[in-house]
């Protein structure tokens, strides 16, 4: 089974899933290392067509590594809905509308994989590490953006909502 531990920016969802998944194979949120990679410290500081492209690299990636067969009780500390609402909240308004139901039909794909979803309404903050965009209002955005997306993708009956 493949959980994902999903939560908006703020909360540390590694902390979750390690008090709570003991013993599981736990994956983590890849997206800081491809900005580091490319010699970025946030998606936030790549030029925002190429940003797009990294964002759409990560989406692609990650149903490639669910197709291929990650181990059946994977936690995963992200989602695929954190990546799309933080993208609907920084850069929806550029992105072409073809490119979009692109991005959609892959997240759509993904969110087939996830066979339990933890969506996190609280819990341990996040320390500040230089990647995580820690504003309050923008965390409450993103978190009704990735409640919309349960429902938009079909998932809303794999989400659990808990306070962590």
């Amino acid at each position: 089974m493949v959980t994902v531990v999903t939560a908006h920016p703020r909360i540390d969802t590694a902390a979750y899933a390690k008090a709570k998944f003991v013993g599981k194979k736990t994956l983590h949120d890849p997206a800081r290392e491809a900005c580091v990679k490319l010699g970025f410290q946030t998606l936030y500081d790549i030029p925002q067509p190429y940003q797009m492209q990294v964002r759409a690299e990560l989406i692609a990636s990650h149903l490639a590594a669910l197709k291929k067969g990650i181990p059946k009780d994977a936690v995963l500390t992200f989602s695929v809905f954190e990546w799309l609402a933080d993208w609907m909240r920084w850069t929806w308004n550029n992105t072409p509308s073809l490119a979009w139901d692109a991005v959609l039909k892959q997240t759509s794909d993904i969110a087939k994989h996830y066979d339990r979803i933890v969506h996190l309404e609280t819990g341990n903050l996040r320390a500040y590490d230089g990647y995580v965009w820690r504003d309050i209002p923008n965390a409450a955005q993103i978190d009704r953006l990735m409640r919309g997306l349960y429902i938009d993708l079909g998932v809303s009956k794999k989400v659990t909502f808990v306070k962590g």
